[in-house]
């Protein structure tokens, strides 16, 4: 039987976890019921590199993505309905807490436009999953809602809205090849959209 290579503690449960897309940074991300994302060298089972709080995303984040140009947006899904885009290049000057900025100035975006992305009505849609496509052009999430808003990662403004579920959507994923996206649903459907 398989045993853990190494343990990560966290002060809160985890509700999101993810590995950097490229490899080239040996990081894995979590998320919990703090509403803080933590960014952790897999090499290392000390403290975290990177810690992603906003004051402005109250609630616990539900889902964790990293994608765009070299594995450097970071989406994180939140319980109230809120989507965060954070940029997690680890020398990025701009964002360098040793600057004297705050860790929300690695807030790139917030996206908007979807009034049905509201809190869920109950536990069962609390674990709702975002994703951004390989190049960064578009961002999806999980919804309360049947549909599937897609973003423009660019702007950050709503471009879609794909219907069709007949219940929550839980998952999104993006083709890594194609403009498609699956959609994962409590109606036991995976969807398959164009983009």
């Amino acid at each position: 039987r398989p045993r853990p290579v190494a343990t990560i503690p966290h002060p809160f449960e985890v509700t999101a976890a993810c590995f950097h897309p490229t490899g080239s940074l040996p990081w894995i991300f979590s998320a919990g019921v703090d509403g803080v994302v933590r960014a952790w060298d897999e090499r290392k089972t000390g403290a975290a590199v990177l810690t992603l709080a906003d004051d402005a995303a109250d609630a616990m984040v539900t889902g964790v993505a990293v994608g765009g140009p070299a594995g450097s947006r970071l989406i994180a899904n939140y319980s109230d309905g809120s989507l965060l885009e954070w940029d997690v290049r680890p020398f990025n000057l701009a964002a360098a807490e040793s600057d004297g900025a705050s860790v929300s100035d690695r807030v790139t975006r917030r996206f908007k436009g979807d009034e049905d992305r509201q809190p869920p009505p109950n536990k069962d849609m609390l674990l709702l999953r975002a994703a951004i496509s390989a190049e960064g052009r578009h961002v999806a999430a999980g919804s309360s809602a049947p549909v599937v808003p897609v973003w423009n990662g660019k702007t950050g403004e709503l471009e879609h809205r794909l219907g069709g579920h007949k219940a929550a959507v839980l998952d999104v994923a993006f083709h890594p090849t194609e403009s498609l996206v699956a959609s994962a649903s409590l109606d036991g459907s995976v969807f398959l959209g164009p983009l």
